[in-house]
């Protein structure tokens, strides 16, 4: 990707983003690009006050620049990215492991349901 449209992209990406913790917007020097293909970048932000890190999806299409944040670390980019992409079988055996689980997930969720949510 040619530096001027790298450029344009992290300009206009940190002109519209706030650091999601702190509120702080973020500047151009707080952008790093991760990956590079030809209509899409992965871009890691560094909060130079809260020290916060994240990922940043950038789509070009038609001139257009569309972005994504993430909860993604660039840690577990770096360590996801690597993985194959999930099989349709994967998908199928998931499904039925889930449609046959009696419980109510909130012995497998990092941070379980209140008391009393129907969340079904």
């Amino acid at each position: 990707m040619p530096d001027p449209l790298r450029n344009q992209i992290v300009e206009k990406i940190s002109r519209r983003l706030k650091c999601f913790p702190c509120g702080r917007r973020h500047r151009p020097y707080d952008f790093q690009f991760l990956e590079e293909r030809e209509n899409f970048s992965v871009l890691e932000i560094a909060c130079r006050a809260c020290r916060k890190r994240s990922v940043v999806f950038a789509v070009v299409r038609q001139r257009k620049l569309k972005f994504f944040a993430s909860e993604l670390e660039p840690d577990e980019w770096r360590r996801y990215g690597k993985l194959s992409p999930i099989s349709r079988d994967e998908v199928i055996a998931m499904h039925c492991r889930m449609d046959e689980y009696a419980g109510d997930f909130t012995d497998v969720l990092e941070d379980p349901l209140p008391p009393g949510s129907n969340e079904t």
